[in-house]
């Protein structure tokens, strides 16, 4: 049985008793404290910067402790530098890479937000003040039932649940049993989008075409069987207000609410655009990010790419980004208000929405996924910001600090 495998079968016979999912919790926050005792040595420093042979030093006892994940870090860091405008040349240099294992082992940045953050231009002490990639694992486990939480890591359960705020229709392809369900949505949809229901980033989004598809009906839903349980969806029509940066894409913000003793809280927000051409839109397939103030709903950054670089306008549709008005805000608040307020469980949720012809639709749900990637935009740390929040939660795990 394979990872999701498993997760799956422990959410779907996992009874409801809270000391039970709390001890769940706990084992999660074991397995993500594998490197506990090396994050411990940075711990100690604050505002002194550690040397560049102490962060070689740790890296060495890490690959002599850890072989295979300081490989496996390598390897998926290589092919980031060497896609990164910034660092395309520097790929190969020895010290980049020591800093670069350093933060992952010690401080918890995966290499993407080693890049897209520039930490390697940053103190300790600034280093200290974001939230990094481990640490939002970790906060997910603080926050949210890890049982409750799995209506967001499988698509068509997300589906399900929301049917009714996604305002389009869907059908799931898991087996044999399903091409008829199939069969009649394509009728009704030739054109459409296919998720694998475990994919996150964008990858595993395709828009599929029939009519212009070489492959028949029935083809085309054997490949998708074979390659896993997807969700097909109606397609979404951007309107005009979101279409204006990139019509290729569905833009779509991410909006966190955090379900706090005062009620539901929204501290996080930022709108994410593709290129030219891209018909996804998140920064880990070259979209670009700009942050959105909660309070009214206003790009109050630039833009970023998933490798740091700024623009001030789109560079394919040349729209600016600073102070433009997203529409029907105050609709989207109650609209993630009323959601948000269904899953009493899961605290911190990060919701994507699109503005459609309809108005603001559902994409999907994550319980605190890529939470991290709000500090983009802002190249800002929001570590203590987060812990604030915590504070005002009735939280699954208390004993327990990022």
């Amino acid at each position: 049985m394979d990872r999701i495998a498993l997760k799956e079968a422990v959410r779907n016979t996992c009874p409801n008793i809270r000391p039970l999912r709390k001890m769940l919790s706990k084992y999660r926050l074991h397995e993500i404290d594998k490197y506990a005792a090396v994050e411990k040595e940075v711990r100690v420093f604050s505002g002194e910067d550690i040397t560049l042979e102490e962060k070689r030093a740790i890296v060495e006892r890490c690959r002599s402790k850890f072989p295979e994940d300081v490989k496996k870090i390598e390897i998926k860091a290589k092919a980031l530098l060497c896609a990164a405008s910034a660092y395309k040349e520097r790929a190969a240099d020895d010290d980049v890479m020591a800093d670069l294992l350093f933060s992952y082992f010690d401080m918890g940045f995966s290499p993407a937000e080693y890049i897209y953050l520039h930490v390697e231009n940053r103190t300790i002490a600034d280093r200290k003040t974001f939230l990094t990639d481990r640490e939002k694992d970790r906060c997910h486990v603080i926050v949210n039932d890890l049982v409750d939480s799995g209506v967001f890591s499988d698509k068509a359960k997300t589906y399900k649940r929301f049917a009714a705020q996604f305002g389009r229709d869907a059908v799931e392809v898991n087996g044999a049993g399903d091409f008829a369900a199939f069969e009649s949505f394509v009728k009704k949809h030739p054109v459409f989008v296919s998720k694998r229901v475990y994919s996150s980033r964008g990858k595993g989004v395709n828009k599929i075409d029939i009519a212009g598809d070489h492959r028949s009906v029935r083809e085309i839903f054997d490949e998708m069987v074979s390659g896993g349980k997807h969700l097909c969806e109606e397609l979404v029509i951007q309107s005009p207000e979101t279409q204006v940066f990139n019509s290729s894409s569905v833009n779509s913000i991410r909006l966190v609410s955090a379900y706090t003793r005062n009620g539901i809280e929204f501290p996080y927000a930022f709108f994410r655009m593709g290129r030219s051409g891209s018909f996804v839109d998140n920064a880990g397939s070259g979209g670009i990010s700009c942050g959105v103030n909660t309070a009214n709903g206003v790009f109050d950054t630039i833009g970023y790419d998933e490798y740091g670089t700024g623009y001030a306008s789109h560079p394919d549709s040349g729209v600016k980004f600073m102070g433009f008005q997203l529409p029907a805000w105050q609709e989207l608040i109650a609209l993630a208000t009323e959601l948000s307020l269904q899953l009493p469980t899961v605290k911190m949720i990060g919701w994507d929405f699109a503005y459609s012809s309809r108005g603001w639709v559902i994409i999907e749900g994550n319980p605190l996924g890529e939470l991290g990637v709000v500090q983009l935009p802002y190249q800002a740390g929001i570590k203590q910001g987060v812990k604030d929040i915590l504070g005002r939660m009735d939280l699954m795990v208390h004993d327990y600090d990022l």
